[in-house]
């Protein structure tokens, strides 16, 4: 990804130490079902020490970011001591770890835009100030795109928010066939 392009995000969603996430909008604009209604188009970035990784797509879910919001809440407060977003799709993964009693925290973000074939990891030591922010910045996403829960029924700004149709994943035509049973 180029500097003009980079600069064509404008600023991230989401800022912690050298991982930046920027959210494009829900997936799928008509899903009729919880699952597909909360996938969200993202582009993120972390760079460190010359290395930088891009990724793009829909790897995070609006559970995602509501589990990051309120897990950044409770690690503030000290109830958790280790913070993970583990999506269901491979290529961001990231994990806040309290490494003292002095409120010092490691932050581990495993991105890569091919699963198969390449392994990016970066750590950054952090503290627990940025935790604040980041459900902050949660928070002020889930304000533009809600956790969606039972029967979905969108309005037309959430519609509006959503960018041309993409191809459905393959796991996800696998995920359809199991729910609606074998072909005729």
């Amino acid at each position: 990804m180029t500097k003009i392009d980079e600069e064509k995000l404008g600023t991230p969603d989401i800022r912690i130490a050298g991982l930046q996430i920027w959210i494009h909008g829900y997936q799928y604009a008509e899903a009729e079902n919880e699952h597909d209604a909360n996938w969200l188009r993202v582009s993120a970035h972390c760079g460190a020490s010359g290395a930088s990784v891009w990724v793009s797509g829909s790897i995070l879910s609006t559970y995602d970011i509501k589990e990051l919001a309120s897990a950044s809440e409770k690690m503030y407060q000290n109830q958790i001591k280790e913070i993970e977003v583990d999506p269901m799709e491979p290529g961001l993964h990231l994990a806040i770890k309290t490494t003292d009693s002095c409120g010092h925290l490691e932050l581990t973000v495993e991105i890569t835009p091919d699963h198969l074939f390449q392994q990016h990891s970066f750590q950054f030591e952090i503290d627990q100030s940025y935790l604040p922010p980041i459900e902050a910045q949660c928070k002020k996403i889930l304000d533009r795109f809600p956790v969606f829960s039972g029967p979905v029924a969108r309005t037309s700004r959430d519609r509006s928010l959503c960018h041309a149709l993409r191809p459905v994943p393959w796991h996800l035509h696998v995920l359809r066939q199991i729910e609606q049973g074998p072909c005729p």
